[in-house]
């Protein structure tokens, strides 16, 4: 007996070390998923329509919803997370006390009036378990009034599918039957065919329990292996007093399949997978109902629940962007406060073959572990609940654009579209091209026409010429070597003009004066037959005579506000914390003043009017803390209301806003007048802060008020833009002002900084988090770095210690070759105003209001304008090291004087902003050289650039005639877009 004993615990120790270990014959013959891995393209996606969200606590744990459109009425499958902490099978927890009553229960959520209802359960007994899972609706043909209502039960008895009736507007659900069959053993989710058939989804192979439990162990343990769940297909007999059950999916299909959606008629079913981060989309025999792989949907996050959005097709996919950090939220106890994860939902676009993008993002401060969600298109809700949260949240939508409507003759409606236009989908992508492409050419028009300037005229003469570098306009993402940058004079540049461009007279702040440094023709310094130079010329840059009263572009509001807060934020004045400040923020950080809790409720309300009331009133720590201490008032204000309204639940919502007014007030000494037009400006604040981050609003500077009181164009859209640029916010703020998020502290924040050192160290983009330099290039060059500097840096190895080969006087006098005014580093002194933005002035060298950030079209990283850059101003320096000698690599080269020895700008390893300029055959910034204080400079000059645009130099045609590459700057004068790339020897 002891021997057979024995013989168990070897047999489970024996599987479980070769399931523990890398084993391609156990992967292959056993089933073991070998290439599972964690998915998390989603991750740190940033907020996404979660700005207009409703919590409502009325409804716990609710898994799963779904909305009949017809009526408004939205049903949610909800339950108690106190309870799902000792007993729920999908969480493998099976405490089951005899004196414990499971019944758990459906809310009604009414979009047309925004109120809920908990839903009376007749036909079933209060001892019956009720502990729900997925549902879905069946709707009768014959009776619009009527609904049926599937749903998952992981009744203590045994797994069951629950079948119910409720009559549309009524606030009763009757039950009708339950389903049971051993091929019902770990049922998820629900897709109903019929009053007596549906398909189910089984997400593990294992039930749990007693002696399951330790095979569920060890299915969790030792897997995942693909044939651990499937899809199952079940009818009632003819007769229907039996019930037939049969797997469906293929084998081997899932290893973790979850939410289940019947589409097209009942002739699709798709399936969502946790481990395999996906949904297939299944065509659904008519006959057998076998189930045949038409599509695979990558997700890029685990998925979960799935509903249809009427009229377009298209599908709401619930996913964890962070499976690590879910997996470590449900593990111990469920309700503890700290339980938060991602969450997110993602909509398969049908017209585009179910090609996913984000509908919805949040980093689970308003819902954690997001499991079920639904939309209605015409009322712009979102509905949305998650297994253990402790309410669900209903989110207006009306910002995101394109929802489609069928009208019934195979066209499509806009019903955002005020004219309720409607057109063929192929006659629908041609009308929007064509409409961006008037756009374009309108402004295009108005930004040179309307000030009278001439067309653009191509720069692809002999003048200052730039090498390529990583990250600009080519197919390839790294240059060949052997490019050269030169500089050449101005008498050599006349030789190969037009003779029109020769006797064009040189007007405008941008133009190249006579008396100029190098003046007659310098000779060109050998390079390699195969080297490719770029090229700008700086006598055909747009001339024009200034107009005073000329038409012109005016920014709106919320881009009047954008541009503020990065002017601020890259202003290394605006925020600097005095002694006075410090002991401030000390007195109102102090712990009997926040007692150390971040939670915001009654008492943290109090602290908060406290505090504001002292900050308004005296404002002696500035305009930074008072918005903070404002905004964060507001949360206070609806979380005070939130809680009056679970511990006075008798009372309306109206009379619970009422009295925390009233205490409001009181604590103020205003009147509710007074208060209430306080709190719309701090609603802006505050709305501010939700999309665009705490930086934002403590940069914003004194305009913000003005912004916020009228409400400037705060609307959906607007914080849309704000929202798309709040990771860029915060790596320049944290770079640029490290000390800023102490301002935090009186909030409760964390201080801590979330990106570290210089500001060009971190490559910002549209639709991911900053990454860091290097990382970008790591394909390229696994040990790539990168040292930023100001200034360039001559090579004493190939100069000496005493010369610098840009030097053209000694001094000590200094006169500006262009406006032949004094030059002084001494602000105090100097004369020269030329590029005052570099030289000669306070404050000058300041952080260059610019980001690296990564491109979209295959360009790697180039550089975009935070705010605008005039006509004629100085962008930046070209900084490097300053050698000579260099070839099949990235220089730049130039020569001070007439005969003198070349130097080279090498921004391999040192450099500065300006590396990362990429090309464009129209560009809006140009190279030119400068002397100041008796060295020779160069430097990038601006076009014009508005803000939010790529900053690029055209690389010139004697560049590219030496490049086997395609232009990739996308400009309709693209020069080389569609040449034919010949290898070179």
């Amino acid at each position: 007996m002891s021997g057979k004993l024995l013989a168990l615990p070897l047999l489970v120790a024996a599987l479980g070390a070769l399931y523990s270990n890398p084993n391609p014959i156990l992967d292959r013959f056993a089933g073991r998923e070998a290439h599972a891995r964690i998915h998390t393209d989603h991750l740190g996606h940033g907020a996404l329509n979660n700005d207009k969200c409703w919590k409502f606590p009325v409804g716990q744990a609710c898994e799963d919803v779904r909305i009949h459109y017809p009526s408004g009425t939205a049903i949610l499958a909800c339950g108690y997370p106190e309870t799902r902490n000792a007993f729920y099978p999908p969480l493998h927890r099976h405490d089951m006390p005899a004196d414990k009553n499971y019944h758990e229960y459906f809310i009604k959520y009414d979009l047309n009036t925004n109120t809920t209802t908990k839903l009376r359960i007749e036909g079933l007994d209060e001892s019956h378990d009720l502990i729900l899972h997925g549902i879905d609706f069946l709707e009768p043909k014959d009776d619009p009034s009527k609904l049926y209502m599937f749903a998952v039960n992981h009744g203590r008895k045994g797994e069951t599918i629950a079948l119910f009736s409720y009559t549309i507007g009524s606030d009763v659900l009757t039950f009708i039957r339950e389903f049971s069959h051993s091929k019902i053993k770990t049922p998820n989710a629900v897709a109903a065919t019929g009053l007596d058939s549906f398909f189910i989804t089984n997400d593990h192979y294992f039930y749990g329990g007693f002696l399951g439990g330790i095979a569920r162990t060890l299915e969790g343990k030792f897997g995942p292996w693909k044939w651990a769940s499937d899809v199952v297909y079940c009818s009632s007999s003819a007769s229907g007093a039996e019930l037939d059950c049969k797997t469906v999916s293929p084998p081997n299909a899932h290893p973790s399949a979850n939410g289940a959606l019947l589409v097209d008629g009942g002739k699709t079913l798709m399936i969502n997978d946790i481990v395999h981060a996906t949904t297939t989309v299944y065509d659904v025999d008519p006959v057998t109902k076998q189930l045949t792989t038409r599509k695979v949907v990558q997700l890029g996050a685990a998925a979960d629940n799935l509903s249809e959005i009427p009229g377009s097709g298209d599908v709401a996919v619930c996913v964890f962007p962070d499976l690590i950090g879910l997996i470590g939220a449900l593990t111990g106890d469920v309700t503890r406060p700290d339980v938060k994860s991602d969450a997110a939902i993602l909509r398969l676009v049908k017209s585009k073959d179910y090609e996913p993008e984000v509908l919805y993002w949040d980093d689970g401060s308003l819902i954690t572990v997001l499991t079920g969600a639904a939309v209605d298109p015409v009322r712009h809700r979102l509905i949305a609940g998650g297994v253990v949260a402790k309410q669900f949240i209903v989110c207006d939508i009306t910002g995101v654009k394109l929802f489609f409507l069928e009208t019934g003759d195979g066209r499509l409606m806009i019903i955002e579209d005020p004219q309720d236009r409607s057109m063929d989908p192929a006659q629908l992508r041609q009308q929007l091209v064509q409409d961006v492409d008037k756009i374009v050419e309108s402004l295009t028009t108005l930004q040179f026409e309307l000030k009278h300037l001439p067309s653009p005229a191509r720069s692809d003469s002999n003048g200052l010429e730039r090498e390529s570098r990583t990250g600009s306009g080519s197919e390839d993402k790294i240059r060949e070597p052997g490019s050269i940058l030169n500089i050449s004079g101005p008498a050599e540049r006349r030789k190969s003009e037009h003779p029109s461009a020769q006797r064009r007279k040189t007007v405008g702040g941008l133009s190249i004066s006579k008396t100029t440094i190098a003046s007659s023709e310098p000779s060109r310094s050998p390079s390699p037959p195969t080297t490719r130079q770029l090229q700008t010329d700086q006598s055909r840059f747009r001339k024009r005579r200034r107009v005073e009263e000329a038409p012109r572009l005016v920014q709106s509001n919320v881009d009047k506000l954008i541009e503020g807060i990065w002017k601020e934020i890259h202003n290394p004045n605006s925020l600097v914390l005095d002694q006075e400040y410090t002991s401030l923020l000390d007195d109102l950080t102090h712990k009997d003043t926040l007692s150390g809790s971040n939670r915001v409720g009654a008492t943290s309300f109090e602290v908060a009017t406290r505090s504001c009331r002292r900050l308004t009133e005296g404002a002696r720590a500035g305009r930074a803390l008072e918005v903070i201490m404002q905004a964060h008032w507001i949360d206070c204000f609806d979380s005070q209301i939130a809680e009056l309204a679970e511990t006075r639940p008798y009372q309306r919502p109206l009379e619970h806003k009422k009295a925390t007014l009233l205490q409001a007030c009181e604590s103020f000494s205003w009147s509710e007048k007074d208060l209430r037009n306080r709190m719309a400006i701090w609603k802006g604040y505050r709305d501010i802060k939700a999309v665009a981050g705490w930086s934002a609003l403590i940069f914003a500077g004194p305009g913000i008020y003005r912004f916020c009181k009228y409400r400037l164009g705060l609307d959906p859209e607007a914080l849309s833009k704000l929202r798309a640029l709040r990771t860029r916010f915060e790596v320049a703020a944290d770079t640029i002002h490290p000390d800023w998020r102490q301002l935090l502290l009186i909030v409760g924040e964390s201080a801590q900084l979330h990106w570290r050192g210089h500001p060009h160290d971190w490559v910002v983009s549209k639709r991911k988090d900053a990454l860091p330099l290097g990382f970008t290039y790591r394909q390229w060059d696994a040990n790539f770095s990168f040292r930023h500097i100001s200034e360039s840096i001559v090579d004493a190895e190939k100069w000496g210690d005493s010369i610098d080969p840009r030097r053209v006087g000694d001094g000590p006098d200094f006169i500006c070759n262009l406006c032949s005014h004094w030059q002084s580093a001494n602000p105090q002194t100097n004369e020269c105003a030329c590029f005052s933005e570099q030289f000669g002035v306070q404050n000058a060298k300041r952080p260059c209001p610019v980001q690296v950030y990564q491109t979209e079209n295959g360009r790697n990283n180039g550089l975009i304008a935070c705010c605008s850059f005039a006509r004629g101003v100085a962008v930046g320096e070209f900084v490097g090291l300053v050698t000579k000698g260099l070839s099949h690599i990235d220089v730049m080269q130039s020569r001070a004087r007439d005969g003198g020895e070349p130097y080279q700008i090498w921004q391999g390893r040192c450099g500065n902003f300006t590396r990362f300029i990429n090309h464009s055959c129209e560009p809006n910034c140009m190279f030119q050289t400068f002397v100041w204080l008796g060295v020779q400079r160069i430097l990038v000059i601006s076009k014009g650039v508005a803000a939010g645009k790529e900053l690029t130099v055209d690389y010139s045609s004697r560049y590219w005639e030496q490049l086997d590459k395609k232009c990739l700057c996308g400009s309709v004068k693209c020069r080389f877009g569609n040449r034919s790339p010949a290898v070179r020897t």
